[in-house]
């Protein structure tokens, strides 16, 4: 629907249709989650069963993805958690509310999910091993990555437009009020 014709509908049923999309998100994101902890914890258990002897690298892997599969299991939930959330919605005020500490909530996990990424990256890459021209210089980039990564995180991240947009529709509906 173009921005025109939600000028046409009254409040209640824009709020209606913000919400609707709200809870759309939700649900997708509820079920992406869902499909990656289900691959995650496949491919745990198959790297688990076929290297039993394991190495230290294995060992990293193991843990890394273990840890993955925690985080994605906590996004899951907490996507379950925010789908219920929107039959107790009443007001714009407390939807802005739920979708601003969702999108916090949202880049805590990346900043969370870049550190333990790069973390395992890093151990597995260089455990053991004497640190080479090529190495040192894979891992200045990996660093300089996180470095200009989580600084962005941090202060209010990558908002995507319709983000934007629909916080910019929910202020619009509590100013009308």
């Amino acid at each position: 629907m173009k921005y025109e014709e939600s000028d046409n509908l009254t409040k209640e049923e824009l709020f209606e249709q913000i919400k609707g999309k709200c809870k759309s998100r939700a649900n997708r994101n509820f079920y992406f989650g869902l499909f990656w902890l289900l691959l995650i914890i496949v491919l745990l258990v198959w790297k688990a069963i076929t290297n039993y002897p394991y190495e230290v690298k294995d060992t990293l892997f193991l843990i890394e993805n273990a840890v993955i599969a925690c985080l994605v299991g906590w996004l899951v939930i907490y996507s379950y958690r925010y789908k219920k959330i929107f039959d107790r919605l009443d007001t714009p005020d407390e939807l802005l509310y739920w979708y601003e500490k969702k999108l916090r909530k949202g880049r805590i996990f990346v900043i969370v999910f870049f550190i333990v990424f790069y973390a395992a990256i890093i151990l597995r890459e260089y455990i053991g091993e004497s640190l080479n021209s090529d190495s040192l210089i894979r891992l200045i980039v990996l660093l300089a990555v996180l470095v200009i990564l989580v600084p962005i995180l941090v202060s209010g991240g990558v908002v995507l437009g319709r983000d934007m947009k629909t916080i910019e529709q929910l202020r619009q509906l509590i100013d009308k009020e």
